[in-house]
């Protein structure tokens, strides 16, 4: 779930991937082109903690950030390559030039001949034989031997990527004909930018096409495969901003039906006070609140938990560094005692992929004083062995591989664990959204079954 952009400075390309820090902490990275070639910096960590003036200061070493013409930049969230060797990894790739800085914290590269930033994930058996350290670097040997057309009509998915190449007057910007991972187009000024999502875009990069980016600022577009759309559900049930809209869905009005939907399967009975894990759940748990006061049931809704910051700990490159945050990050409100003692609590969680964070907040809670405690999840069980027998997980551009540790899979024994399974682990009781419930709310949205990739919770293979 990384985020690209593509832009014509480094100060709007540096404000796109600010805005898009949700989608990866690992590093971040910029590549801009000027007459003789394209310069690379790459940062360790999340971009919100770094500087757009440190930036400026470290392209100003290598020349007159006049001379820079057009920009693509990305923030990594890491789902191939070393875990080991996180800034290595980030975006973007490129091929040629000379590296004039490689620490600990910065890798900066000079005249390079061609770079790539790329949001999603290539399995090895689409990148024709080439031996590379991930993913997208394979992608960049693939578009310098056949071209950008060929590697759209041969290689299905999973990307949206933006790629300068100094022999080319354009940016290449193109999505793979399912339209997996999010990609929009705006202007601004005249000129055409490009980012994995935001509020209110221009269009949606069609799936299958290439958009062509100008050095004057438009753009043209060369649809060269059929569209076949399977958006990731993913991404508007916990992956985009609150604000984003996708694909023509507002992220927001999604979430608020899959809290009213939790609701109509699941009445709070004896719970008398709803709240959620922050942050992205609120919005389902206020829907499901509402629905609930609307249907004369006696709840409340009240915010019991909270986060030092944003991060997310979901996005943590290892399962240690995934508790810690929780733990480090997740807080009881001040008044949350006050409120709870005694009461039954219903907690609406976005989902549970490996269970980190019920125990932890349930146990705040009861020593708090809740009387009991109960997570509800507005996202079916993830990570489960499919109808056909196969062990699903994302290999799309989300670090859940069909490897991971889901709680939804009992590995031993190889089977799907049930409801009460998974509450006897996590130490509470949970529920889920159905599969049902959910294709109907993303129905209502215009979003069909066939139009989505729901694979990690049991559908059916995007590509298939």
């Amino acid at each position: 779930m990384c985020a690209i952009t593509a832009a014509y400075d480094l100060e709007k390309a540096w404000n796109l991937a600010n805005s898009q820090s949700n989608r990866g902490r690992d590093g971040f990275g910029f590549g801009a082109r000027h007459k003789d070639g394209i310069d690379i910096v790459k940062i360790a960590g999340k971009i919100t903690k770094f500087r757009f003036e440190d930036l400026i200061n470290i392209f100003s070493d290598i020349r007159n950030i006049g001379e820079y013409t057009e920009i693509i930049g990305h923030n990594r969230y890491a789902t191939s390559g070393s875990k080991a060797q996180l800034l290595e990894g980030s975006h973007p790739h490129s091929v040629g030039g000379k590296v004039i800085v490689s620490n600990s914290s910065c890798i900066v590269i000079k005249n390079c001949d061609a770079a790539i930033v790329h949001n999603g994930n290539v399995t090895p058996e689409y990148l024709h034989g080439l031996k590379t350290k991930c993913d997208t670097e394979a992608l960049l040997h693939l578009y310098l031997q056949f071209g950008e057309k060929e590697l759209l009509r041969n290689i299905p998915g999973s990307y949206a990527l933006a790629i300068i190449d100094k022999k080319r007057p354009d940016m290449i910007v193109m999505r793979d004909r399912y339209g997996i991972k999010p990609c929009m187009l705006n202007i601004e000024n005249g000129k055409t930018y490009i980012v994995s999502e935001e509020s209110d875009p221009l269009q949606d990069l069609s799936p299958g096409a290439i958009y062509y980016l100008h050095s004057d600022g438009t753009f043209t577009v060369n649809q060269i495969v059929p569209s076949s759309s399977r958006h990731c559900f993913f991404e508007y049930n916990y992956l985009a901003r609150l604000e984003s809209v996708l694909d023509g869905v507002s992220v927001r009005k999604l979430r608020e039906a899959l809290g009213e939907r939790l609701a109509q399967e699941y009445p709070p009975n004896k719970n008398d006070i709803i709240t959620f894990i922050p942050r992205c759940p609120e919005v389902a748990a206020r829907s499901y609140t509402a629905y609930s006061i609307s249907q004369g049931i006696n709840v409340e809704f009240a915010e019991l938990l909270s986060k030092n910051d944003s991060e997310r700990s979901f996005l943590g490159p290892t399962e240690e560094e995934r508790k810690a945050s929780i733990t480090n990050n997740l807080h009881l409100t001040s008044d949350a005692p006050e409120i709870i003692t005694g009461r039954d609590i219903l907690a609406v969680e976005d989902s549970f992929v490996r269970g980190n964070n019920g125990p932890i907040a349930g146990n705040m809670l009861l020593r708090a004083g809740a009387r009991s405690v109960t997570f509800i999840s507005y996202t079916p069980p993830i990570g489960i062995i499919g109808e056909d027998g196969i062990q699903r997980g994302c290999m799309f551009g989300v670090d859940m591989p069909p490897t991971d540790n889901f709680i939804a899979v009992d590995r031993v024994r190889k089977v799907n664990r049930t409801s009460p399974e998974i509450s006897d682990i996590i130490g509470f009781n949970v529920k889920y959204l159905s599969m049902g419930g959910t294709l109907e709310v993303f129905e209502k949205y215009g979003l069909s079954q066939t139009s989505l990739c729901t694979y990690c919770i049991g559908g059916k293979h995007p590509f298939s």
